[in-house]
């Protein structure tokens, strides 16, 4: 099949679900992954960039619309479908399958008469926590229009089966090699993530408290890194390729999100990413978390009581297997993913 994947993030953007699902796809069929231009690049320019064999890139620019204005916003949609027809049509495209992770952009699916749509919903949007009356209508009509609708977490499709939709579990994953080797572990303590409003930065605080440095990798709100940078270490944003290499020198990783309607529906591909690496997790309550059976999982108190019994039984305990998320390596969830969209 032909299948047009319409992203919420860039594909250069750090390496997310998004793009692993694409590679793991690309098995099977082939894959034009359409890549917004950043919101404030409003030229006329199109481009094709092939990744693999399989996995083509149509870069087109997008419009910076304005949610709090219905008529710019509206515009801004009636703009993007223009000139996305424009493209598909020079590129002389046909898809067999829309596959939208993005639900702010369910329009696109209505530019194509008799193909197959598929949702993908990764997280809870941001659109409808800011403004849950408008758009649970609006949600209810356009997962109607799509054949098969998948979930990244527990919490969302329990959402969505209350709503009547038929809709399957299909969380995020590692890849392969895992690495259990202790004998390099000499840093305590990794947050590798977006460092924004959703962290409960209390977390880093009482790490401190205790006597730990933190290490830090990703994109980051530099007010709140002001903050904690005096006494933890901003690594920058890595790559995922680097991210991996590092992790085996950590005995834990930190999944410290603020509860709300956003990170309670997330399924953190970061929880993964560490048990694999063969790192401790220390986690606020999120319920994808919560889910997860590996005995290296700890999870925190709502007031964080046990944050400092727990610190100290990481720091000189380690994760020894992987066999509680074997089913969670990419090609596995590739190959599921794959039967539920070709059925």
């Amino acid at each position: 099949m032909k299948i047009l994947y319409v992203s919420p993030v860039k594909w250069q953007f750090l390496f997310q679900r998004h793009q692993a699902l694409a590679y793991e796809l690309s098995q099977y069929h082939d894959i034009f992954f359409l890549n917004p231009a950043d919101k404030r690049f409003t030229r006329n320019i199109f481009q094709i960039k092939p990744v693999s064999n399989r996995i083509t890139l149509l870069d087109y620019p997008l419009l910076l619309s304005n949610r709090n204005n219905p008529f710019i916003h509206n515009m801004c949609i009636e703009y993007e479908i223009f000139i996305l027809k424009k493209y598909f049509m020079n590129l002389c495209l046909d898809f067999d399958l829309i596959l939208i992770a993005d639900l702010r952009r369910y329009y696109i699916a209505d530019m194509f008469d008799n193909v197959v749509v598929h949702y993908d919903i990764s997280d809870y949007p941001v659109q409808i926590i800011e403004n849950h009356k408008m758009w649970t209508p609006i949600e209810q009509k356009l997962l109607k229009r799509s054949n098969t609708i998948t979930a990244a977490s527990y919490q969302l499709v329990k959402r969505y089966k209350k709503m009547g939709f038929q809709i399957s579990h299909i969380g995020n994953g590692y890849y392969s090699p895992v690495s259990l080797n202790n004998s390099c572990r000499n840093k305590d303590f990794i947050f590798s993530g977006a460092l924004f409003r959703w962290i409960n930065t209390d977390v880093f605080d009482r790490i401190n408290q205790a006597g730990y440095r933190i290490d830090i990798a990703g994109a980051v709100d530099r007010k709140i890194l002001k903050r904690l940078k005096s006494t933890n270490r901003y690594l920058g944003i890595l790559d995922h390729a680097e991210i991996n290499r590092i992790l085996p020198e950590y005995k834990t990783g930190l999944i410290p999100f603020k509860h709300g309607l956003l990170t309670d529906n997330s399924c953190p591909i970061k929880l993964y990413e560490y048990l694999k690496s063969g790192c401790n997790v220390i986690s606020t309550a999120i319920p994808e978390v919560k889910n997860c059976m590996s005995s290296a999982v700890y999870i925190l108190d709502m007031n964080l009581g046990n944050l400092e019994n727990i610190v100290r039984k990481t720091s000189t305990s380690h994760n020894t297997s992987v066999s509680e998320i074997e089913t969670n390596r990419w090609e596995n969830i590739g190959l599921e993913y794959n039967r539920i969209i070709s059925s």
